[in-house]
């Protein structure tokens, strides 16, 4: 510790969103805290709200999947992304979301900026929101007669 600095007095959060599979993860902190150690610093968990993985060849990622292929008529793959989700509360549940392809941010004044996906003042063109909303609602009916 530096001299003149107690631990209790000076403290610093980190928030940090892993996207990253638990063995990576747990070789990042391991090398966070090994340089914070140089620095005098310690690093501890307040919170862990846990990762949220489903793979590609569960049942319901391969309906939902095929699904929205179908009705969207693209054919990207699915896709996971860091960032947390609330669907992780739920016993087997998942995130589904309305990335689609060549999303346009919806700017109304271009003097004033507005986000994208998560971002202040997120937008979306009420088109691709009515294209989203169709997609979800056959999304709902494929897993109510599939799953």
């Amino acid at each position: 510790m530096r001299e003149g600095l107690k631990s209790q007095q000076t403290t610093g959060i980190l928030f940090w969103t892993a996207g990253a599979p638990a063995p990576t993860v747990r070789r990042l902190w391991k090398k966070m805290r090994e340089a914070a150690r140089r620095y005098g610093l310690r690093l501890c968990v307040r919170k862990n709200s846990g990762a949220m993985y489903c793979p590609a060849d569960n049942p319901v990622v391969q309906c939902l999947t095929d699904s929205y292929h179908k009705y969207s008529g693209y054919d990207n793959p699915a896709y996971t992304m860091s960032g947390g989700t609330y669907a992780r509360k739920l016993p087997g549940g998942l995130g589904f979301g309305m990335a689609l392809p060549g999303k346009k941010v919806y700017r109304p004044d271009p003097a004033r900026p507005v986000g994208d996906f998560h971002q202040a003042d997120e937008s979306i063109c009420i088109s691709q929101l009515l294209e989203a909303m169709a997609i979800y609602t056959m999304c709902l009916i494929d897993l109510d007669r599939h799953i």
